[in-house]
């Protein structure tokens, strides 16, 4: 039984030349199988993406929760009686009454001090005929503090009007301010 050597070389190389084809078929298959680089790439892309539209989603919930909450916690103060016109305060007043500049201004008990418009009941209150600068503080929770500075008048002018003379208050800046009745 005597074989040569060469044959079984030859046999063993095969057999090692199949493995290695077998090997290499084997890797080409799992290569073709596998992924690309760039469709992991665009898996993970998504997956972020998806992950911050989750976010984003959120955030946006908790904000519209928010501001209805604050929107609803700003209607209940404005609604509180807690916050209502109780008591007006006149300083500075000498020839103006305090009802007279009250009523002018529209100023009225229960009055939510939220939705007063102090501006113009300041300039309201300025159309009153001996009245130069009128300022509105709001002293929370329920009262108004109106201030007002009268002209002062410093002579009285004789002006030619409508057929007539009357005389008019004459204020230190040479403002006519009203007439003398």
């Amino acid at each position: 039984m005597y074989r040569s050597r060469t044959r079984d070389q030859s046999g063993l190389s095969r057999r090692l030349s199949d493995c290695i084809a077998n090997v290499a078929d084997f890797l080409k298959e799992r290569h073709r199988l596998a992924r690309p680089p760039h469709t992991v790439v665009a898996e993970q892309r998504a997956w972020q993406l998806k992950k911050m539209g989750r976010s984003a989603i959120l955030c946006l919930l908790l904000a519209v929760l928010a501001g209805f909450g604050c929107w609803l916690t700003c209607r209940t103060i404005y609604r509180l009686n807690i916050f209502r016109l109780t008591e007006v305060v006149v300083q500075g007043n000498k020839m103006t009454g305090d009802q007279q500049i009250v009523d002018q201004a529209g100023l009225k008990t229960g009055t939510s001090l939220f939705s007063l418009d102090t501006v113009q009941a300041e300039h309201l209150i300025e159309a009153l005929p001996w009245v130069e600068q009128a300022r509105i503080q709001r002293n929370w929770p329920s009262t108004l503090v109106v201030v007002i500075r009268e002209y002062r008048p410093l002579a009285l002018v004789n002006v030619d009007q409508g057929g007539g003379k009357h005389l008019f208050y004459v204020d230190d800046k040479g403002r006519v301010f009203r007439s003398e009745e």
